[in-house]
């Protein structure tokens, strides 16, 4: 059986608690990570004008997220750790 692995967005610790609390009743056998929105540490940094003409598609897409600011917090969190 392959594990598989899932992200997931939780408004505090509390939340991540209460799901791993569950998770471990269930011995659920894939592997989640959370995403404690208070526990995010997020900036935006300025970029050098060539880096900016580098940026990938998916980072392009990030930047129009500005709709929903937590998305764009999680995910430029995700892609800056990996």
């Amino acid at each position: 059986m392959e594990k598989e692995l899932f992200y997931q967005i939780a408004e505090n610790d509390g939340i991540v608690t209460t799901f791993l609390e569950e998770i471990s009743c269930q011995r659920l056998p894939d592997e989640v990570n959370f995403f404690p929105l208070n526990r995010i540490q997020y900036s935006q940094y300025e970029y050098f004008h060539e880096i900016e003409k580098r940026k990938n598609d998916a980072m392009k897409k990030l930047d129009e997220c500005g709709s929903l600011p937590w998305v764009a917090i999680c995910q430029y969190h995700y892609h800056s750790v990996l």
